[in-house]
């Protein structure tokens, strides 16, 4: 079997040796519209969008932060407001231990506190007889309950 020549030159064409015009010329790309990119993942995105910076006042003065530390600052803001939910995560986020802060002792009642109780108990006994009493005596007296709208 013989090999054929290509013009000028002692090029054999054959096997994995193409001839010499059907080349890829250098510089350029086997594949010249390339693999297609694969799309952005929702996860991609949302990293790219909290990586944007804004301007925000704080504390009277306009300061450039991203998105993700805005958000944050608005996380703290809630969890110091006593919003339980932001409290958690963010204890559960950053792993703080609230077992080692201190606590409020509880309050013990006294002789005094019971006795207060006691009187406003019986003050509220006494004005609920007298509602009954009034209701039942405008009943009898044929008189209209004002809490009757017919």
């Amino acid at each position: 079997m013989t090999k054929k020549q290509n013009g000028p030159g002692d090029y054999p064409i054959g096997y994995a040796k193409p001839p010499k015009h059907t080349q890829y010329k250098k510089g350029q790309s086997g594949n010249p519209s390339g693999k297609s990119k694969k799309a952005a993942s929702t996860e991609a995105k949302l990293k790219k969008l909290l990586k944007g910076e804004i301007a925000v006042n704080k504390s009277g003065t306009h300061v450039t932060m991203t998105q993700e530390d805005v958000m944050l600052q608005a996380l703290v803001n809630k969890a110091m407001k006593g919003d339980l939910a932001a409290i958690k995560y963010i204890n559960e986020t950053t792993g703080a231990d609230m077992s080692d802060l201190p606590t409020q002792p509880t309050y013990t009642l006294t002789a005094a506190d019971f006795e207060v109780m006691n009187s406003r108990g019986e003050w509220l006994a006494l004005v609920e007889k007298a509602t009954a009493e009034q209701a039942l005596t405008q009943n009898e007296g044929g008189e209209d309950d004002p809490g009757d709208t017919n």
